[in-house]
């Protein structure tokens, strides 16, 4: 798996129906007190009267993530303001997020950080793991 492009910002409108889009997709999120965390979009919020905290402001909530790590679903407000746009993963905030892709078999060796965030999550990065062995080989030769 490997962090996806930011999804196109009406995905993200608080009760829009283009965000059935991302219903079934792989996400990271990086948790205050405890760190990133895979987990899976199961459905958007229309209800309207559930909030969700971020960066300390109520908001009312976009999606239901489940976390299989602990079996719970949580509400979020995702936004692209806290997508995860710096890879390198120096000074990732918490309540960052970014969508989860498959990574092509023939991708090339992903950036420490990314590879930090995902091993962080739990995620299982299968595809694209050969290639990263292959470049750490050849950095330490």
């Amino acid at each position: 798996m490997q962090v996806a492009a930011p999804p196109e910002t009406e995905l993200l409108e608080y009760k829009s129906a283009a965000g059935a889009a991302l219903v079934g997709r792989s996400l990271i999120f990086n948790w205050v007190g405890i760190g990133w965390c895979a987990g899976t979009i199961e459905s958007a919020e229309k209800d309207g009267r559930r909030k969700s905290k971020v960066n300390g402001e109520l908001l009312p909530g976009n999606f239901w993530v489940k976390y299989p790590a602990d079996d719970s679903e949580a509400l979020h407000r995702l936004r692209l303001s806290e997508y995860l746009t710096n890879l390198s993963g120096e000074g990732a905030a918490a309540e960052q997020w970014a969508l989860l892709e498959p990574a092509p078999a023939d991708a090339p060796a992903r950036e420490e950080g990314t590879q930090a965030a995902e091993a962080a999550a739990g995620v299982e990065v299968e595809a694209g793991a050969e290639a990263d062995r292959e470049a750490e080989g050849e950095a330490g030769a």
